[in-house]
């Protein structure tokens, strides 16, 4: 197979035999290297759900998408071609990743709301949602089974607190579809990177790779006497914090940039830098000389505590 007949196929009939053979070697190359628990509809590699993801990829991916189009106008040789499918096809392996970690939270929090309103959505300001979104980037999440389809991403109380920040924005009882469209959000970037590191493909057996807390991912248990120590840090440093202050350190844990978190204070980037490395310097003394176990307590319940907080 050479990329002139890919190419000579695809001009005549976009998608023929030759490219959906090339497409479904690729898949099989590429998906053989993630859990078939997380990523297999059927829960294991074989030939039904190389087919079935073959088929998903096709329709959604290449054809709805356009990226099959995008790839021929950028090919010029077989290896691009190879290249750049491989790309879109780790990318649809993330979405369809994706949408089960959100489903899953979602009914989860359909639950805790009596069942939830998932009627039509609501139209909501922008920044209103960008609100929610920041504060519930502060509560921190559970490191996952790797090879869990659907792993639970926040505990319970945790996820109480998830529906807590966007009901604070929202100042109503927030829908399905309310939860869904923050969620989402959230966890866009978040799911690939730090839940389960999307393998590159090779030739090598598969090595599945195990989850490890990365950023806003929750500490391990304490024993008493470090969570004792903890809380004491934890309450001695929210005691000290005003409204402005409080509102700032909220912002630099969302990972707002000082020019936003400027705007929204109303003051001047200088004047907003400035304060932010006092908090930073005063928290940082704080945990000087604390094992990291304790000092990652302390920021998940600091970050907690923060997704409470009225704004400035």
């Amino acid at each position: 197979m050479t990329f002139e007949q890919l190419r000579a196929e695809y001009e005549r009939e976009r998608i023929g035999a030759l490219i959906l053979e090339r497409v479904a070697a690729l898949v099989r190359k590429v998906a053989k290297r993630y859990p078939p628990g997380v990523y297999a509809e059927i829960g294991t590699w074989d030939d039904e759900a190389f087919a079935a993801l073959t088929q998903s990829f096709v329709t959604r991916a290449l054809l709805a998408d356009g990226q099959l189009d995008y790839t021929m106008a950028q090919a010029s040789e077989l290896s691009d071609f190879d290249r750049l499918t491989r790309h879109q096809l780790r990318r649809h392996l993330r979405s369809l990743r994706r949408r089960s970690v959100v489903d899953n939270l979602v009914e989860r929090a359909a639950a805790l709301l009596d069942g939830g309103d998932d009627s039509a959505p609501r139209a909501r300001p922008r920044e209103v949602i960008a609100a929610a979104v920041q504060r519930v980037r502060l509560i921190p999440r559970e490191v996952g089974d790797p090879h869990d389809r659907a792993p639970r991403v926040y505990s319970d109380e945790d996820l109480k607190r998830v529906l807590d920040a966007i009901r604070h924005e929202l100042r109503e009882e927030p829908t399905l579809y309310d939860v869904r469209n923050v969620l989402a959000t959230v966890l866009t970037a978040w799911v690939p990177s730090d839940l389960l590191p999307l393998q590159d493909d090779s030739d090598i057996e598969p090595e599945y790779p195990t989850a490890e807390g990365g950023p806003m991912m929750a500490a391990a248990e304490l024993a008493p006497e470090d969570l004792a120590v903890a809380v004491e840090v934890v309450e001695r440093v929210t005691a000290r914090l005003d409204t402005a202050d409080a509102s700032l350190l909220r912002l630099k844990f969302a990972g707002t940039s000082d020019a936003e978190a400027a705007k929204a204070a109303g003051v001047s980037r200088p004047t907003i830098a400035a304060r932010k490395q006092r908090l930073v310097a005063d928290l940082e003394a704080d945990l000087d000389d604390l094992d990291e176990p304790i000092q990652r307590r302390i920021l998940d319940d600091l970050g907690r505590w923060l997704a409470t907080q009225e704004s400035a």
